[in-house]
């Protein structure tokens, strides 16, 4: 282990990043005070969320990304002498193309309220406990195309609701705990199926247990007593493994890990990972597997001694497991933050310790991995270091974000006494943690939070010491995406449909429509179709193949077509969608990208830069570089991450497209320049495998 840390350490030295840009959206509090922007929510292109001003209190908020696009959206609660002018916006779920929430108002308490993105359309949908009493929705789920959540009447106290989005069509479901006891239904869990949803809630005689319902009230029911009588078996941490769902609960030999196929005998211990009554207290459930090559293993985290949580893989066919990967000499690594990425693979926090030379142990701290359980894309073992904090033991990596267009990880962790915002790719070779703001300082913690990704673009709260806790952006370049929702990482069926989003750019745009496979056979494209004003597809009768990619290089081998779109006047929004057709093994899972970049500009220059695009990217051996024709001969400079120019191409006067061959290039991260007289340069990033 004397070597482990410095073979990881090399690639982890980067310089601050000086690329896309930080800005402050908006100080929406004026002065020293906080406006505190947080539990953002993203709809149709802008972000909803709650903000704190001197005049309205803690209220409904919406943003553009732009200071004049970030406004007040509704003062619901307008009396200062209730709940201190506060309404307190939350629990924030998108619904049925609107936003429903929960917020506080004089004369109704804490309601259901729903919005549109606009001040019109933001209403209370229903007083379900009327008067200033609290009906307090809250852990809202989807199920069954409506939408589920607790709430408390003057008669029935914290019970299941469900509705239909409209006023009428939202009542009391099941009443748990008849009468004024509590049911207190938590924790709701739909299976990946979507046939049964699962939660815990409360009966006198059984005490917390473990409920299911189909969606009907005849399905609704007490799954299991696990801890017998009126004691607390307070099931949580569901998570979906195959047919099985898996779960942490207490009996009578502690909190453990348990597992239930839908029915009371199907319902079991599945692992006392601690003997006797201790906790051993499960937690960082998460599926890994990819269909076609590793089948489906549970991962999670126990304590088995008392001697701190270690890190496991159950395998769900027969509840066998065996502790995974413990770096630290059978020390406890505290393994921590566990999520998944791309459905096999994972990323994770852990302490990490090494032998020093008198034979003692050193902590380095809590960093941040990821783990390729089945060695599908590392090169060497199936651990990655991707973050390394040598002044902080503990910094507190947070708010993860995964960004799927350019493959980034962002998160926020403390050194030097701050908390700032990061990003750490997981593609290519892993290179270069970025720290992309320097907003505090050793003496002022800019205490980075609350993350939200928007289009390419992150939003976060932060306080530069100044103007306090306010809206910040980590901004991409403008006029190279459009999207607002991404439809990426789905388990697609045939014939399913993906809305475009709504279209930002008032002028005209290609959209890039990317495909990749995971796995071996790949998926052919039988017929596409674009529905939506001012939207068409160059795609005609298409045969487009992604063929030989083998297990673990899918994410190699793309295939794209164009869509385009024409906005009719100047300012112009529109909506559309694309349906894709598609032939391919059932069970399979792939992803989708939808990328896009501006046809046309004020700038002739800046149309030339633009329109330049490589194909594949990542690159395996060979590429495709085309664009608009050039009017002089040009260059292309092949330049690696040292900023070292390593290959040059020509290209001619009025050609538009260029093949290369990539094959002796290395692994890794490099830039492709495309330069000629009188047209300005474009430098496109691309991946080496």
């Amino acid at each position: 282990m004397k070597s482990f840390l410095p073979l990881l350490f090399f690639a982890l030295c980067a310089p601050f990043l000086m690329g896309q840009q930080v800005d402050l959206i908006k100080d929406i509090n004026p002065g020293a005070e906080d406006g505190r922007p947080d539990r953002f929510i993203t709809y149709n292109g802008q972000l909803i969320f709650r903000a704190d001003t001197e005049d309205t209190g803690a209220e409904l908020w919406i943003s553009d990304g732009t200071e004049d696009g970030t406004r007040l959206l509704k003062d619901i609660n307008t009396d200062p002498d209730f709940s201190a002018g506060n309404s307190n916006p939350g629990n924030f779920i998108e619904f049925d193309g609107k936003v429903y929430f929960s917020a506080r108002a004089p004369g109704l308490g804490t309601e259901l309220w729903v919005t549109d993105g606009t001040e019109a359309g933001t209403e209370l949908l229903i007083d379900i406990q009327e008067g200033e009493a609290n009906g307090a929705p809250r852990d809202f789920v989807v199920f069954q195309e409506q939408l589920w959540f607790t709430a408390t009447t003057e008669n029935e106290s914290s019970e299941l609701w469900v509705s239909d989005g409209t006023a009428a069509g939202t009542e009391l479901f099941f009443d748990i705990n008849p009468g004024a006891g509590v049911g207190n239904p938590n924790f709701k869990f739909v299976t990946a199926e979507g046939g049964l949803m699962y939660f815990n809630a409360r009966t006198p005689d059984e005490g917390t247990e473990l409920w299911v319902t189909n969606g009907t009230v005849g399905g609704t029911q007490l799954l299991k007593d696990i801890n017998l009588g009126s004691d607390n078996s307070f099931p949580s941490r569901f998570t979906s493994v195959g047919n099985n769902v898996f779960f942490r609960a207490a009996d009578t030999l502690g909190r453990e890990l348990w597992r239930t196929d839908g029915t009371a005998a199907g319902t079991q211990l599945a692992i006392d990972f601690r003997s006797g009554e201790e906790d051993s207290n499960p937690d960082n459930l998460i599926q890994i597997g990819l269909a076609g090559v590793a089948p489906p293993v549970l991962f999670c985290t126990a304590d088995p001694d008392g001697e701190g949580d270690r890190l496991y893989v159950v395998d769900p066919s027969n509840n066998n497991f065996n502790e995974w990967a413990n770096l630290n000499q059978g020390n406890s690594m505290e393994p921590d933050d566990i999520q998944a990425r791309f459905g096999f693979l994972f990323t994770f926090t852990a302490f990490l310790t090494e032998e020093n030379d008198m034979g003692g142990i050193d902590t380095f701290g809590r960093e941040l991995f990821l783990a390729d359980p089945f060695q599908l894309i590392l090169q060497n073992g199936n651990i990655q270091l991707l973050s390394f904090t040598p002044d902080n033991l503990d910094p507190d990596h947070s708010d993860f974000i995964y960004e799927p267009l350019e493959g980034f990880l962002y998160y926020t962790k403390e050194s030097n006494n701050t908390q700032e915002l990061y990003r750490v790719p997981l593609t290519g070779n892993f290179q270069s943690e970025q720290q992309l703001t320097s907003i505090g300082s050793s003496m002022q913690d800019a205490n980075v939070r609350e993350l939200v990704l928007l289009g390419k673009d992150i939003y976060f709260q932060a306080d530069d010491g100044v103007i306090g806790r306010e809206l910040h952006g980590f901004i991409a370049e403008k006029g190279d995406y459009v999207i607002t929702e991404l439809p990426s990482l789905n388990a697609v069926v045939a014939g399913d449909t993906l809305d475009l989003g709504l279209v930002q750019q008032s002028f005209d745009t290609t959209l890039f429509f990317e495909i990749s496979s995971v796995a071996d056979p790949i998926i052919a494209l039988l017929d596409v179709e674009v529905d939506g004003f001012g939207f068409s597809t160059d795609v005609v009768n298409p045969v487009l193949l992604l063929q030989n990619a083998q297990p673990g290089s899918g994410l190699n081998d793309r295939d794209t077509f164009n869509i385009q779109y024409f906005a009719a006047e100047e300012g112009q929004t529109d909506v559309g969608t694309v349906t894709v057709t598609t032939d391919f093994t059932e069970n399979e899972q792939y992803t989708f990208f939808i990328k896009a970049e501006v046809e046309s500009t004020t700038s002739a220059l800046d149309v030339f830069a633009k329109d330049w695009q490589l194909a594949p990217n990542p690159v395996n051996n060979i590429a495709q570089l085309t664009g608009q024709a050039l009017d002089e001969d040009g260059q292309i400079e092949i330049i690696d991450n040292q900023g070292r120019v390593i290959q040059t191409y020509p290209i001619q006067k009025y050609q538009s497209n260029r093949r290369l061959i990539l094959s002796q290039l290395q692994s890794g991260m490099y830039y492709l320049r495309l330069s000629a007289p009188n047209q300005k340069s474009t430098t496109i990033p691309f991946i080496k495998h």
